[in-house]
C-alpha cells in the first residue's frame, strides 16, 4: 500500500513521516535564531561565518517553500567552508530528501552524526534515508540510536518510524510496542494512532482501537482522520448511532471539499437517524 504524504482526513491507512520537515525547519530555525544573536558554537562571528549562517538560513527557506533545487545551490556554495559543521550536513541531508536522492542524503546524514554523536534528529533521518533504500538493519540502528539519545526532544518521531519498520517486516508485537512507545511520548501523535489502529483492527481488537482513539480525541479534538477512524471502528462494532454522530461531526469539521467530508456524507445518507 502506498505512504501519504497529504493530511491526516485522506482515507489511506498508511502514514508516511517524510522525516517530519516541517518541525525540522522549526528546530532548525532556532538555530538559527541564536546563531544571529552571537551564539556561533565559540566561532567568532566573521564574514565568512555570516555567509554561511546567511546562506544556511536561505536554503532552509527554499525548503519550507518547496524549492530543494534552489536550497541547493545555496548549500553547494559554502561546502568548502562549512562541511565540518553539523548543522550544515544535517540541512544538506534533509536538502537531498527531499530530491529523493535518499543515498546522498544518507551521506550527510552520516556526517551529521559523525560530527555530533548525539545528533538524535539526524540518526532518525539517516534511519528513514536507510529504510527508503531498503537497508532495514541499518535503519533499525539508527531509529534505536536516536531513542537512546536522552536529549531527543522529539522521540515520538524516530519510535514511530521504527514502528513503521517492523509493521513493513510483519513484526506487528515488536511494531506494537513501538506504537505504544510513540504515544507514551506524545498522546496526540497522529501518525502513531493511525499506526496503531491499523495493527488493532488487523487483530480483530476493535475495541481496544476504539477506546485508543477517543484518547486520541482528546489529545487532539479536531483531526478529521482520527474521527473517521473511530466512527468505522464504530460501525464495525455494529453502534451505527454513535458512528453517525461522529460522521456529523466530520462533515461539521472537514472542509467541504475534501474526501473525508464526501466519505462522511455518504455515510450519512446510509445510516439511519
Amino acid at each position: 500500500m502506498s505512504r501519504i504524504n497529504g493530511p491526516v482526513e485522506n482515507r489511506d491507512r498508511r502514514v508516511a513521516p517524510i522525516c517530519w520537515f516541517g518541525l525540522c525547519l522549526g528546530l532548525w530555525g532556532l538555530v538559527l535564531l541564536l546563531n544571529s544573536w552571537g551564539c556561533t558554537f565559540g566561532q567568532p562571528w566573521t564574514q565568512a561565518n555570516q555567509e554561511i549562517r546567511a546562506r544556511m538560513d536561505l536554503a532552509s527557506s527554499f525548503l519550507a517553500n518547496e524549492q530543494p533545487r534552489l536550497a541547493l545551490r545555496q548549500l553547494q556554495a559554502i561546502e568548502s567552508s562549512a562541511g565540518t559543521d553539523p548543522d550544515y550536513q544535517f540541512l544538506y541531508g534533509l536538502t537531498w530528501s527531499r530530491l529523493q536522492r535518499q543515498e546522498k542524503a544518507s551521506e550527510h546524514f552520516q556526517k551529521a552524526v559523525s560530527l555530533r554523536s548525539e545528533f538524535a534528529q539526524a540518526w532518525n533521518n539517516l534511519g528513514q534515508a536507510y529504510a527508503a533504500m531498503g537497508q532495514t538493519e541499518k535503519a533499525e540502528q539508527a531509529f534505536l540510536q536516536a531513542l537512546d539519545t536522552p536529549t531527543y526532544l522529539t522521540p515520538e518521531f524516530a519510535a514511530f518510524n521504527l514502528a513503521r519498520l517492523y509493521q513493513d517486516q510483519g513484526l506487528t508485537q515488536k511494531a506494537e510496542e513501538l506504537a505504544r512507545q510513540s504515544l507514551d511520548h506524545n498522546p496526540g501523535f497522529a501518525p502513531a494512532i493511525i499506526l496503531l489502529n491499523d495493527l488493532l483492527i488487523a487483530d480483530n481488537r476493535i475495541q481496544e482501537a476504539v477506546d485508543m482513539l477517543s484518547r486520541g480525541l482528546q489529545a487532539e479534538p479536531d483531526n478529521v482522520r482520527l474521527m473517521q477512524e473511530l466512527a468505522e471502528n464504530l460501525l464495525r462494532l455494529g453502534r451505527q448511532k454513535q458512528a453517525r454522530q461522529w460522521f456529523e461531526r466530520i462533515a461539521n469539521t472537514a472542509d467541504p471539499t475534501s474526501q473525508a467530508a464526501q466519505v462522511a456524507a455518504d455515510y450519512l445518507e446510509l445510516l439511519p437517524k
